[in-house]
C-alpha cells in the first residue's frame, strides 16, 4: 500500500525503532525501509504478534493505529486496553496516551482522576509530555507545581513547555519577574523545534521591538515559519505587510492569498481584512458580494470593524439595495462594541439606548 503513515503513527514508530527482534517487522513496513514496501496491514499482523506477546512497545504502537483507525478496524476502547496493558509494564508512552484519553474525554468518559493517576505514571519515567500535562491539571490549585512543571518539560526539550515559560517570562505571569529577554530565549527554544505560536510570538517581538532591537526582516523570518505551518495570525500578519510593502516588495496577489488561509482558518481579523480587499479591489477584483460574506463572518465573531463595513455597504447600497435602516442596525452594534468612527456617525453617541432603541 502507499498510504502514508499519519503524524501519531510514524511517531510512534520513530519513538520504536530502536527495538529489534519481532517489532522491526512493523517499523520496515510502515516505513517501507530497508527495502521494504510499505503495507501497513503488513504491520500491523506483526504488531498483533509482538503485542500478543506482551511487549509493551508492541501494545502502544498497536493501540496508536487502533486509536485512528489506521490499517486496523478502529477502537477506542481496544486501543485503550493497550494503552493500559503496556503501561502496566511501565512503558511511558502509553501511560501518557491513557491519561490524555482520560483528560480529553473524547474516547473514553472524561475522568480527571484517572488521567493524573496515569500521567503521574508517565511522569515519573520522566516523560516530557506528562509532566507538562500534569503540571496543567495541578494549574488551577497549585501554580507554583505548575510553574516547576513547566520548567522541568522546557529544559528538557519540550515545545509547549518552552512556549508557556517564554510567554510567562514575556508578560511576568506565574510570579516570575517580567523579562522579554528570557521569553525571548524560550520563544526561541520552541520556535527552533517548529512550534508555530512560538515562531509567531518571536516574529511579534522583532516586529515590535519587545525585549529586543526591532527587525522587520528576523520578524518576516519568523512569521513565515509560523505561517508555512498554517498558523493562521501569522498569514494574517504576513498578509499585511505584504499589502502594504513593509519589510516584503509589495505583493497584493501574496498578501490575497495569506489572508484568504488565515479567514478560511476562521481568525476574525483576517475576515474584516479579505473583506476590504473584495471591497476595494485589493489583489483581486472588486467583488462587494464577497466583501459582504466576509465581513458577515467576521461580525459574527463581534468584530465591531466589520460590522461598521457591513453598515457602510447598506448605506451606499454596495452589493445590496440600499437600506438606511439596516446600515443604522449595523452602525449601532459597531458602536455598542465601542467603535470610534461608529459612535461619530450616531446623533447621540453618549446614549446608546436612544440612539440605538432594540
Amino acid at each position: 500500500m502507499t498510504e502514508k503513515a499519519s503524524v501519531p503513527a510514524r511517531l510512534a514508530v520513530w519513538r520504536n525503532r530502536h527495538v529489534f527482534g519481532i517489532t522491526s517487522k512493523p517499523y520496515f513496513f510502515l516505513t517501507g525501509q530497508p527495502g521494504t514496501d510499505k503495507d501497513i496491514q503488513g504491520a500491523a499482523k506483526w504488531l498483533e504478534r509482538a503485542a500478543s506477546q506482551g511487549h509493551g512497545p508492541a501494545q502502544y504502537m498497536l493501540g496508536l493505529m487502533k486509536l485512528q483507525g489506521y490499517g486496523v478496524e478502529k477502537s477506542a476502547q481496544q486501543a485503550a486496553s493497550l494503552f493500559e496493558k503496556a503501561a502496566r509494564q511501565d512503558y511511558p508512552p502509553a501511560a501518557f496516551a491513557l491519561g490524555m484519553m482520560y483528560l480529553q474525554g473524547r474516547e473514553l468518559p472524561q475522568d480527571r482522576d484517572k488521567a493524573a493517576l496515569w500521567l503521574e505514571k508517565a511522569a515519573r519515567k520522566g516523560n516530557l509530555q506528562a509532566i507538562y500535562e500534569l503540571g496543567r491539571l495541578t494549574k488551577q490549585k497549585d501554580e507554583k507545581a505548575w510553574l516547576e512543571a513547566m520548567q522541568t518539560a522546557a529544559q528538557g526539550g519540550y515545545p509547549p513547555a518552552q512556549y508557556d515559560l517564554g510567554a510567562a517570562y514575556m508578560t511576568g505571569a506565574l510570579g516570575l519577574p517580567k523579562s522579554p529577554e528570557k521569553g525571548i530565549f524560550w520563544l526561541r527554544k520552541a520556535a527552533e523545534q517548529h512550534y508555530p505560536q512560538a515562531a509567531f510570538d518571536l516574529g511579534w517581538a522583532y516586529e515590535t521591538g519587545t525585549g529586543t532591537e526591532q527587525d522587520l526582516a528576523t520578524a518576516i523570518r519568523w512569521y513565515q515559519a509560523a505561517a508555512k505551518q498554517g498558523y493562521p495570525r501569522a498569514q494574517y500578519q504576513l498578509g499585511l505587510l505584504y499589502g502594504e510593502g513593509q519589510g516584503v516588495s509589495k505583493d497584493e496577489a501574496h498578501a490575497l492569498r495569506l489572508m484568504q488561509a488565515a479567514a478560511q482558518a476562521g481568525l476574525a481579523d483576517a475576515q474584516y481584512a479579505l473583506g476590504v480587499m473584495y471591497d476595494l479591489g485589493s489583489g483581486t477584483q472588486q467583488d462587494f458580494g464577497k466583501a459582504m460574506n466576509w465581513y458577515l463572518k467576521a461580525a459574527a465573531q463581534d468584530h465591531a470593524k466589520a460590522m461598521y463595513a457591513i453598515g457602510n455597504l447598506y448605506a451606499n447600497g454596495y452589493g445590496v439595495n440600499k437600506d438606511l435602516k439596516t446600515a443604522r442596525t449595523w452602525y449601532c452594534k459597531a458602536a455598542r462594541l465601542g467603535l470610534p468612527q461608529a459612535l461619530k456617525i450616531l446623533d447621540n453617541p453618549e446614549d446608546l439606548d436612544q440612539s440605538c432603541p432594540p
